[in-house]
């Protein structure tokens, strides 16, 4: 089954199998979720805490801390003062290391809005793990593109490519207008949000 999980516009992303995370034993947390930039905008994982057992690992040097979780989710919760990014230093971390540190070799879904750093984390994401040992089930992702020349469409192609050589295949895609909205009318929209599952691995943990 695939689900919508937060609201309509921005935050939003569809999640495919959402019954097989809701089915996991509530008593002990096993569904794991990292989502690099989080944000203000926690929607998305709140949902996920309410109608699964999932522990979130959240990423973002730009806020202080996760907003708006409910106290009883809290302790599901883990926020880290980091972009992610193709390098690791004080404020940077790669997936790679975000895991190591946390102990994981596997999650569940790994979500991205990374404002445009998605052209830097993705490629990193393939060469260290290689097309066999991706290291999540899901990538749900809001891609940012404007399509104004050749070459625009050029890096646009070599990224989706890029995702289908390694067993990547979208489920899902919508255009995310809400940051337009009230904007100048010839303002061209630029966010894609997009689902892809991973072939090789779309096993629960």
């Amino acid at each position: 089954m695939v689900q919508r999980i937060g609201p309509i516009g921005d935050g939003g992303k569809w999640v495919c199998g959402i019954e097989r995370y809701q089915d996991q034993d509530p008593s002990s947390p096993s569904c794991v979720l990292y989502s690099f930039g989080i944000s203000t905008e926690t929607n998305f994982e709140i949902e996920m805490l309410q109608t699964t057992n999932c522990e979130i690992f959240a990423y973002d040097a730009s806020v202080d801390k996760v907003i708006g979780i409910p106290e009883e989710y809290k302790s599901r919760v883990h926020f880290f003062k980091l972009f992610g990014g193709d390098e690791n230093t004080e404020k940077v971390t790669t997936l790679g290391e975000a895991m190591a540190k946390n102990g994981h070799d596997h999650i569940d879904i790994l979500k991205m809005d990374v404002e445009k750093a998605e052209y830097k984390m993705i490629p990193q994401i393939l060469s260290e793990f290689g097309k066999d040992n991706l290291p999540f089930g899901q990538l749900l992702i809001e891609i940012h593109a404007t399509i104004t020349s050749g070459s625009d469409f050029a890096k646009l192609y070599d990224f989706f490519i890029s995702l289908e050589n390694v067993g990547l295949r979208p489920f899902r895609n919508e255009l995310n207008i809400a940051p337009y909205v009230g904007k100048k009318p010839n303002l061209k929209a630029a966010l894609s949000e997009y689902s892809f599952l991973n072939i090789n691995k779309m096993c629960l943990t």
